[in-house]
């Protein structure tokens, strides 16, 4: 049996980051008295420790969260618009029609994979 029917999907949490939130933790990044901590470290190692907290601290309320699924098959850049487009493209080719979808009347844009081979900078051509 192949291990990808034997291993069930993992449940990650992944941090969704967008402009709003980093503002808001750069206003209280910005707000730190960081001579308290540089201060109060004995050594180097302590001081990352103490700024590595409380940047993680900072963070967690900060920056929204949420939990995917994440299939042992897939990478993780595979979000579900890429899974959605590499099946819709499996059954165009699996109709006979290797132009995916181009020759259909009128066109569609969601099938046409050209503009969808840069996902998060990776781009070996795989879903051209």
């Amino acid at each position: 049996m192949p291990v990808v029917n034997r291993e069930k999907p993992k449940v990650i949490t992944v941090q969704q980051w967008d402009d709003d939130s980093q503002e808001h933790l750069r206003a209280v990044l910005d707000t730190t008295d960081w001579d308290v901590s540089i201060n109060a470290s004995e050594d180097l190692d302590e001081l990352t420790r103490t700024v590595t907290d409380y940047i993680n601290f900072c963070t967690s309320p900060t920056i929204p969260t949420k939990q995917i699924r994440v299939f042992p098959d897939n990478k993780l850049w595979i979000t579900g618009r890429v899974k959605q487009l590499i099946n819709k493209k499996k059954g165009l080719f699996g109709k006979g029609d290797e132009r995916g979808g181009e020759a259909s009347p009128g066109g569609t844009q969601e099938g046409d994979f050209r503009g969808e081979g840069q996902i998060q900078g990776y781009n070996r051509g795989t879903l051209h």
